[in-house]
C-alpha cells in the first residue's frame, strides 16, 4: 500500500487598481492511497482547496482499478468534483467573489473541461465521469484496447445539465523495442443546451459530434 498527502499554504494576489491584495484561497489538502496484489489494482485519491471567501471550497474524490489475467488487462475509474462558489453573475461588488472566480476558472473553466466550450462549462458546479477500458495483447507485437467515457454535469443555473460520452479503439503494433506502427478511432457526442465542441481556433463551433481517425509511426530515441 502507498500513501501520499499534499498541504498547501494561503497566497494573496494584488487586484489592479484597487488598494491592498486579496486571498487567492486558503489550505489545499489532498492524498492518494494505492494498492495493489497479483493482477489487481485499486486506488482512490481525494483533493479540497479552500479559496478566499470563508466556507467557499472544491472538492474532488476519484476511485478506480484495474486488473490484468493472462492477455487481457480491464480498467474503470470514477470521478467527481464539486465546488461552492457564488456564480460570477452575483458577485456584484464584492472583489474577494471575482478573484475566487478567476482563480476556479484556472482549473475548472471551458479550456480544461475536456476540450469543451460554451456558457455551460463555466456555470456548472458539479462534474461526474465513468471510465471503462479493456486492453488484449493479440500477440507479442500487437496489442488493442477499447476505452469508453461517461461524464455528466450539472449546476444552480438553468441550462447547464449537460451529458459528454467519449469512446476510442486503438491498434499498436511493435516493430521493434523502440518502434511501432499506430492507428486509433474515437468518437465523441455531447448533449445540452449550452455545450459545443470547439474549431480549429478553439473556440465553440456549435457541433455537438465528431469523429476521428489518426495513423501514425512513432520511435523511441
Amino acid at each position: 500500500m502507498h500513501l501520499e498527502t499534499t498541504l498547501r499554504g494561503e497566497q494573496h494576489v494584488a487586484v489592479p487598481g484597487l488598494p491592498g491584495s486579496y486571498s487567492v484561497g486558503g489550505k489545499s489538502h489532498a492524498g492518494l492511497v494505492r494498492w495493489g496484489q497479483g493482477g489487481l489494482a485499486l486506488g482512490a485519491g481525494y483533493l479540497q482547496r479552500s479559496f478566499g471567501t470563508p466556507g467557499k471550497q472544491l472538492r474532488a474524490a476519484v476511485l478506480g482499478g484495474s486488473y490484468r489475467t493472462g492477455p487481457w488487462y480491464f480498467t474503470g475509474h470514477y470521478g467527481i468534483n464539486k465546488h461552492k462558489l457564488t456564480p460570477q453573475s452575483a458577485c456584484g461588488e464584492n472583489i474577494q467573489c471575482w478573484v475566487d472566480d478567476a482563480v476556479l476558472g484556472a482549473f475548472w473553466g471551458d479550456h480544461n473541461s475536456g476540450g469543451f466550450r460554451g456558457q455551460a462549462c463555466t456555470a456548472a458546479n458539479k462534474r461526474q465521469m465513468l471510465s471503462l477500458g479493456v486492453a488484449r495483447q493479440i500477440s507479442p507485437a500487437l496489442n488493442l484496447s477499447l476505452n469508453y467515457w461517461c461524464a455528466h454535469q450539472s449546476g444552480r443555473e438553468a441550462g447547464v445539465r449537460a451529458n459528454a460520452h467519449f469512446a476510442s479503439l486503438t491498434a499498436h503494433y511493435a516493430l521493434s523495442r523502440r518502434s511501432a506502427l499506430y492507428a486509433e478511432a474515437d468518437f465523441t457526442r455531447l448533449s445540452g443546451q449550452q455545450v459545443s465542441l470547439p474549431g480549429a481556433d478553439g473556440q465553440p463551433n456549435g457541433k455537438q459530434q465528431r469523429t476521428g481517425v489518426t495513423v501514425g509511426f512513432m520511435h523511441s530515441f
